[in-house]
């Protein structure tokens, strides 16, 4: 499988669509600096910890937001992107604001980072499962960890049937803006079961409730986003079990299951 060859062109249209994306930040020299986090990838750090002390290898590290916060909290990280250009420009980021820290910069693929097995105790990433092929990448994850690790991931998903015929039917038509590559597609239940397959403990989270500032981003060009966040906030905290129908969640893999290392394989 990880000579299929079928698999090089999603990797490459990823890896050029954020080479872009980087230019794009070097041409605009304000853009290097570091944006502050939102509530996404603040609520990440927090299912994450403790990181303190901690090896943590974030995957797809994109212009290095998550990276500096985790320097910040004392972890050791490594910082990996099939994108050298966004690793460039998380590399500048990083050090400009922390020289000298502990933190490794890898230019590789999730799907095949060429790392130690059992090397970290965690691992993180923001919106990357679903641009991967995860067939290769949680196995590869499942590697990586540590006995007792733990994979902490921020990540769309496809339970809503309005956003899933959505994004399938309207993205890129009749005005509807579509955002990121071609290639990317949400989280299913397959994908799910795969984890599963791998970790003895898989958990979906729910931290807000993103349905109706979609619609308004993507179909209505943010007018009315201000209504639609307020009532997308009242829908997470008064009906709870609506919450799997958000756009957004937060999917954390325990127990790495025991799984033929490189070297072990005949």
């Amino acid at each position: 499988m990880a000579g299929d060859d079928s698999r090089a062109p999603r990797l490459e249209t990823e890896r050029l669509f954020w080479d872009q994306a980087a230019l794009q930040a070097e041409d605009d020299r304000s853009a290097l600096a570091m944006p502050a986090i939102d509530a996404i990838g603040q609520h990440l750090l927090e299912t994450a910890q403790p990181v303190s002390d901690k090896d943590v290898l974030e995957l797809g590290c994109g212009g290095g937001e998550l990276t500096e916060r985790l320097v910040e909290l004392g972890a050791r990280v490594t910082a990996l992107d099939a994108s050298s250009g966004q690793l460039a420009v998380a590399q500048r980021r990083v050090t400009a604001a922390h020289p000298g820290a502990n933190v490794q910069f890898v230019a590789a693929p999730a799907e095949a980072t060429g790392l130690a097995s059992d090397a970290f105790d965690v691992i993180v990433g923001k919106w990357i499962l679903h641009h991967i092929d995860l067939e290769r990448a949680v196995p590869e994850i499942a590697r990586l960890l540590r006995p007792g690790g733990r994979g902490v991931f921020y990540e769309n998903h496809d339970r809503n049937p309005i956003l899933a015929l959505s994004r399938r039917h309207l993205a890129g038509r009749l005005g509807v803006r579509r955002f990121g590559t071609a290639t990317e597609r949400p989280l299913g239940g397959a994908d799910v079961r795969l984890l599963r397959a791998h970790f003895g403990r898989v958990e979906q989270r729910y931290p807000e409730f993103f349905f109706l500032r979609l619609l308004s981003s993507r179909g209505l060009r943010y007018r009315g986003y201000r209504l639609a966040e307020r009532l997308d906030h009242a829908v997470w905290q008064w009906l709870p079990a609506l919450r799997p129908l958000s756009w957004h969640v937060v999917v954390i893999a325990r127990q790495p299951l025991a799984v033929a290392r490189p070297e072990e394989r005949p």
